[in-house]
């Protein structure tokens, strides 16, 4: 079989070089913020937060359904800024979230595993003894990004008890484009957008009932 000329190759190889290069530069080319959940203290006052002092929940797998977001990473509306978590977003905001209601007073349970009530012994690599459950009457917050922005943040939350759904609301938070472009003064208000969805949430009458 006769190889094609090499020069032959030239027009679309350097067609998918410029491509790659426009999209990598459309992906990094912003003010990098690194921004971890370790370094996250939650802001806002404890008694500011509704009444959370002294209940249980227990905290579902968050959730990212943003398109606007990629898996580690959320962004200024003209990209120019890039933010960029050491876990995947949805478990940096499980994360927060975690601290956020233990510093709000509420005590965040541990699943448990149901007790197994099926026709015989359990064998490897067959179904599990029984999956994960919220303790009786303890409800569970789960939250489900759909759409992130250094400026707006929009989420669905919903609280599950014994199994059942009882409250599903749909949030939305914006805050002012930052003035600086320092990095730390960016990473803090990366922190400071996270106490906002949470503080909007808890705040929340609707969800104050239903926890």
């Amino acid at each position: 079989m006769k190889m094609k000329p090499l020069n032959s190759w030239k027009a679309p190889a350097g067609i998918l070089v410029a491509a790659l290069l426009l999209f990598g530069c459309g992906a990094a080319g912003g003010v990098k913020v690194a921004i971890q959940q370790d370094n996250y203290k939650p802001g806002f006052r404890a008694a500011d937060a509704g009444r959370l002092k002294g209940k249980r929940i227990a905290l579902a797998s968050f959730i990212n359904q943003a398109q606007n977001t990629r898996t580690w990473n959320f962004y200024s509306p003209d990209k120019k800024l890039v933010y960029e978590t050491s876990t995947p977003l949805e478990s940096f905001f499980w994360e927060c979230y975690n601290r956020a209601f233990q510093h709000a007073g509420a005590r965040v349970v541990e699943y448990t595993a149901a007790a197994y009530r099926g026709p015989g012994p359990w064998w490897y690599g067959g179904p599990h003894p029984g999956a994960a459950a919220a303790p009786k009457g303890v409800p569970e917050v789960q939250l489900v990004l759909t759409s992130v922005t250094d400026q707006e943040v929009r989420f669905q939350v919903y609280v599950f008890k014994d199994g059942a759904e009882t409250f599903r609301k749909d949030f939305q938070v914006t805050m002012p484009p930052g003035t600086s472009q320092d990095v730390k003064d960016l990473e803090r208000r990366a922190y400071a957008l996270v106490d906002l969805t949470f503080t909007t949430l808890v705040r929340d009458r609707d969800f104050q009932k239903a926890i």
